[in-house]
């Protein structure tokens, strides 16, 4: 992966391997915003371990989550600010930041 003026390029690789790139080259996540079909616990999971580093998270997920995968559902509400349950196919990551926006 290559940041190159605030834009990545990707070759194979998975929504925690960008995520995570970008927190690493902020100080602090003033807003992130992550639009997603469905969240593993594992993502979730490291979501925790990274909250310190993000100041509100805000999550929009398909409402299948809420069928399929309620405990995921559960636990992502202890760490995100706002949660928004939608139709959805997407998998976005807004992050603002005094640093930069991406």
């Amino acid at each position: 992966m290559d940041l190159i003026q605030n834009q990545i390029f990707l070759r194979k690789t998975d929504a925690w391997t960008v995520l995570n790139s970008l927190l690493c080259n902020v100080d602090r996540a003033d807003k992130l915003t992550i639009c997603s079909f469905a969240v593993a616990e594992a993502f979730a999971r490291k979501l925790l371990k990274q909250q310190a580093k993000i100041a509100h998270l805000t999550l929009l997920l398909d409402f299948t989550i809420a069928k399929r995968h309620r405990n995921n559902l559960l636990f992502l509400s202890n760490i995100a600010n706002e949660i928004y349950l939608c139709n959805t196919h997407a998998k976005l990551v807004l992050l603002e930041s005094q640093k930069y926006n991406a």
